[in-house]
């Protein structure tokens, strides 16, 4: 089950709600994404997510 999918918990609310931000951040971007400083310089990707989603 993917994690928004599912009913988080208290713990896992903020998280949940980063990764929905970040997810339609980067699918409303209008280009492939290709390097980690490009993904950062978009609204709504943070450092760690970036990093989580394999832009290294």
């Amino acid at each position: 089950m993917k994690l928004h999918e599912s009913k988080p918990s208290d713990h896992d609310r903020w998280r949940v709600l980063s990764y929905g931000k970040c997810i339609r951040a980067l699918r409303n971007y209008p280009q492939r994404i290709t390097s980690f400083s490009e993904a950062r310089s978009i609204r709504g990707v943070g450092e760690k997510t970036a990093l989580k989603v394999g832009f290294t």
